[in-house]
């Protein structure tokens, strides 16, 4: 009886060990790098909106990630998607990743992914960002205050 229970109790501690490897999630909960689109590995998506108080306040609508290409010379950018989808609340976003033109370092390269929609934060309850016709992530906007 001890053995199956010393056993169940090492299985369920590798399990554990090895869970975030497995499921893209790093021990801080965020979203590892497990997008891809086209040549560029993407993580770590945010949205927020900036709902801070007082007139004139920035209400603006924030999304955030980082990418990884192999080498340098890349460029990535979050452009709105013409059309939008059918329903109004949600934010719609393209993510277009350019190679280099030339010679480049050949050497790892983390790069900022951002978008800001100036005035969107009341707007907009989620992002939807797309890397051609497939979607990439789905973010519910988060509201800072």
């Amino acid at each position: 009886m001890k053995t199956i229970s010393l056993f169940s109790a090492t299985m369920i501690s590798l399990l554990l060990l090895l869970l975030p490897a497995c499921t893209g999630i790093d021990w801080e909960g965020k979203q590892a790098w497990q997008l891809r689109c086209h040549d560029a590995q993407t993580g770590y998506w945010k949205a927020w909106a900036n709902l801070q108080p007082g007139p004139g306040g920035p209400k603006d609508l924030h999304v955030t990630a980082k990418a990884e290409v192999n080498s340098g010379g890349w460029e990535v950018k979050l452009t709105k998607r013409s059309p939008q989808g059918i329903n109004p609340r949600i934010l719609q976003l393209e993510l277009h990743v350019t190679s280099p033109s030339g010679p480049a370092t050949q050497v790892k390269t983390e790069l900022d992914v951002k978008y800001t929609e100036k005035g969107g934060a009341p707007l907009f309850d989620k992002v939807e960002v797309f890397c051609g016709e497939r979607l990439l992530t789905t973010k519910l906007v988060e509201q800072v205050h």
